[in-house]
């Protein structure tokens, strides 16, 4: 439902990124391991193919090729969703300091105008009722 929201949202104040990461990183995955997948299909094929050289000769080209993806093929696979964890993860921090900095802004120019006003902010106390509870780990502090 976020993710529709962001998707309509003209002010941008929802982030599709942040709202997607989740979604993102599990079509990375997917992205990848299929991609490790063709390359598998691809040696088998290349490699239990006859051999091209000799017309009457029809052992396979390099029937080692397939296993030796199988072998070797993860750690370029792995590197790559090590990577897209790390864009999506600056993608996401990106978003997130921006939306703090704009409720900081927002929280300042509340408070000035406050002040300029007259109506608030005299004491510790009032300042603090003006500041929102934050939210950690899915729990709200005040």
């Amino acid at each position: 439902m976020r993710l529709l929201k962001s998707l309509v949202d003209f002010s941008f104040r929802r982030s599709l990124v942040a709202d997607a990461a989740g979604i993102l990183y599990g079509l990375w995955v997917l992205a990848v391991l299929l991609h490790w997948l063709g390359w598998i299909i691809f040696g088998a094929i290349i490699g239990f193919a006859p051999n091209p050289a000799s017309y009457w000769d029809s052992t396979p080209t390099a029937p080692w090729l397939p296993i030796l993806i199988v072998l070797l093929g993860w750690i370029p696979a792995l590197l790559a969703i090590v990577a897209g964890r790390a864009v999506i993860e600056l993608f996401t921090a990106t978003v997130r300091a921006a939306r703090d900095t704009r409720e900081s802004t927002e929280l300042l120019a509340r408070l000035v105008e406050q002040t300029a006003d007259g109506t608030g902010a005299e004491s510790a106390d009032a300042a603090d009722d003006l500041i929102p509870p934050t939210r950690t780990h899915g729990r709200t502090h005040a």
